[in-house]
């Protein structure tokens, strides 16, 4: 099965710079065990002179059992002329 999901969200930080983002995503489940994802998230933060950042990710997860799962993620995030990237490894237990 393919899910689907969108998010917006707001943010307003102390020193009084809103922002706004807003992304749509779309998972692929392998099996029971291993799930695909890849997503986009474009950003605008208010009241600074920022330019818009936009993210692309890519990941997986692999359910080791019902307790257990591992979960990596790399992004490429652009903001003007500034490209970064990042790698993320979770491992999640359930009790």
């Amino acid at each position: 099965p393919v899910i689907l999901d969108g998010t917006l969200a707001a943010a307003w930080r102390p020193e009084g710079a809103a922002s706004v983002s807003a992304g749509a995503g779309v998972s692929f489940v392998v099996n029971e065990a291993v799930t695909l994802r890849t997503d986009a998230v474009q950003s605008l933060t208010f009241g600074t002179l920022t330019v818009p950042s936009t993210t692309l990710g890519l990941g997986g997860a692999y359910k080791i059992d019902e307790q257990n799962s591992l979960q990596a993620r790399t992004t490429l995030n652009v903001t003007g002329g500034r490209t970064t990237t990042g790698l993320s490894v979770t491992y999640l237990y359930r009790p």
